[in-house]
This record gives structure tokens, sequence and C-alpha cells, in this order.
């Protein structure tokens, strides 16, 4: 299993996560606002997202877009009243640091880079379950998960976003509990 990077304490035990956050004097003009702008693919995004959080650099905790959302999580939302904060997914920087943290590597939690950085051009090949007790949707290939948190609310900004955490799958069986409805 790949070694994730970072750990609770900070990225490489460098910057906390905090520090990485609040100083905003450390955040370098590669900041996911003007990722985004460069109009880069989203697995570009990420991965320059990783890249800077490997070499230690503070990013701008602000989610930025990674794909559309899906017709089959829109038509499930409208028809269950679920509220979507956009019609994209997002990530931040903080969640991907968080997936990919050592700690979470030990538990033999994490997704490896790859399957971060691909997540956007795989999920119309992902199973996609509703979960009725945390209220997200969850996309998965039977090794990993991407929980999509609907209409979650951006502290800093305000805005509501489908904002997206990944970690890995422990047992397939966890989608057999009457909690997940598979989407198709």
């Amino acid at each position: 299993m790949a070694k994730g990077f970072g750990n609770v304490r900070g990225l490489n035990g460098a910057t906390s996560r905090k520090a990485m956050v609040k100083d905003s004097s450390k955040i370098t003009n590669s900041t996911p606002n003007s990722i985004a702008q460069k109009e880069e693919k989203p697995s570009e995004l990420i991965s320059e997202v990783i890249s800077h959080l490997k070499d230690g650099k503070a990013l701008s905790p602000l989610p930025f877009q990674v794909a559309d959302v899906e017709s089959r999580m829109k038509t499930y939302a409208t028809a269950n009243n679920i509220t979507l904060g956009s019609d994209k997914l997002s990530m931040s920087p903080k969640q991907i640091q968080h997936a990919l943290r050592d700690n979470k590597a030990e538990d033999g939690k994490t997704i490896t880079n790859e399957e971060m950085i691909s997540f956007p051009s795989r999920i119309g090949n992902m199973d996609l379950y509703y979960d009725s007790k945390k209220k997200n949707f969850v996309y998965t290939d039977g090794r990993a998960k991407s929980i999509i948190h609907p209409n979650y609310k951006v502290k800093s900004t305000g805005h509501y976003v489908n904002f997206i955490t990944a970690s890995r799958i422990t047992n397939m069986q966890e989608f057999s509990q009457d909690k997940y409805t598979k989407i198709e």
C-alpha cells in the first residue's frame, strides 16, 4: 500500500494544517482559485494540489470544481427532495491532504494519488449509492469510495457546494446495509 504524506501534525511534519489554512501570507500563487482559472483538466488540478502539498506549500482552503453532477445523482436528488449545493462536484486541498495522510495509510484507509487524480474521469463507471443515515452520496469502484456531501456550506464564503471526501473501502459488504440505496 502506498504511503500517504503528511500526518495529523502537518504536512511531512513541516507546516500544520491550521497554519496552512490560516496564514494567507504562505498561500502560493497556485491556489485552487488561480489553478482553476487556468482551465486545466480536473485531474491536472488535483495532481497539482497533491504536488504542492507534498512540497509543503500552503494552498487556499477553498474548494475547486472537479466534475459535473451526473444525471443519475440529479434525478435521485430531485425525486427524493435532496438539495444539491450546485451542479458541480468540488474538492479542497485540505480534504485531499486529509484523504492521503500518513495515519490513514497506516490503517489501510488511504487511497492512492492515482485514484484521487483519476476520480473525475471515472465517476461514470463507478457505482453510486445514497446513504440515508448520513445523507450523502457515495461513489465506489469496489476499492475506494468518494463521499459526496450535498449542499455543504463552505464556512469562509457561505457558498454551498457538493463536497467530496475519499477513503479506502475496508469491506464491500458495507454497501449491502439497509441505509444504502444503489442509484442506477
